[in-house]
């Protein structure tokens, strides 16, 4: 298997704030104009800022307590595969908010 990360994503408790750090204080350029989610294409990875209670939920768990770091990494590929949690398989993969 190919080694590559594609897309880091924050969970993040103030978009705007998140954004203008970004932006303003690193001087990355945005990579999309919507208001739900902000992302930076950076040298071959994205990374993308989104509110950390959505995150959450595009993962299917909450987004209270320590289970959660607020914090998704992805991996795109051509085809579906299966989901990994701590090197264990723990269901297949699944559409997620980002790629429809």
């Amino acid at each position: 298997m190919e080694q590559r990360l594609s897309v880091v994503t924050l969970g993040v408790a103030n978009l705007e704030q998140s954004r203008r750090f970004y932006e303003h204080g690193l001087g990355f350029l945005r990579g999309n104009s919507s208001e739900e989610f902000v992302f930076f294409q950076l040298n071959g990875v994205i990374l993308a800022l989104f509110p950390r209670d959505h995150l959450a939920a595009d993962v299917h768990v909450p987004s209270e307590g320590n289970g959660f770091l607020g914090m998704t990494l992805a991996r795109c590929t051509r085809s579906w595969g299966i989901r990994m949690d701590s090197g264990t398989i723990t269901s297949p993969s699944l559409r997620s908010y980002f790629n429809g």
